[in-house]
């Protein structure tokens, strides 16, 4: 409830995307955390 309520002031700016950085993201309506592994040149992460 509190992140989705909340999660636009926990969002991560482009600019500070790296890999390695600890994240959380929704994947079917469900929080969870990974790392980021890559950034690939579209700006699109993947995460593990």
């Amino acid at each position: 409830a509190f992140y989705n309520e909340n999660y636009r002031s926990y969002e991560v700016p482009l600019i500070f995307l790296e890999k390695g950085l600890n994240v959380v993201a929704r994947f079917y309506g469900i929080w969870t955390r990974g790392i980021v592994k890559a950034i690939e040149p579209d700006v699109e992460s993947t995460t593990a």
